[in-house]
């Protein structure tokens, strides 16, 4: 018996992935000055605004999620933010 493969399947998985490296490698290239950006400035800025929603949020939790490293960022409300600064946020102020 051979296990069912939904229409996504394994594509699906490694676009997914694919985007959540690209959302890490462009929080690992801002400059030590950007200390949080929020996350439609990112899509935005990334070249990811074409991406779907739904597969741009599945990334973005496989990244906070996994062992793919965002240099010391991590999410807070609508942005990211640096792990440094995180703690310290009350308020989102956009990057």
């Amino acid at each position: 018996m051979t296990d069912w493969v939904g229409e996504h399947g394994t594509g699906f998985e490694r676009k997914t992935y694919a985007v959540a490296v690209r959302i890490a490698e462009f929080l690992r290239g801002l400059g030590e000055d950007v200390q949080q950006i929020s996350v439609n400035k990112l899509k935005a800025a990334a070249g990811l605004a074409d991406i779907p929603t739904r597969t741009f949020t599945r990334a973005k939790n496989l990244l906070l999620n996994s062992d793919i490293d965002a240099a010391g960022w991590q999410l807070v409300g609508r942005s990211f933010v640096r792990s440094a600064v995180a703690p310290f946020c009350t308020r989102q102020e956009n990057a």
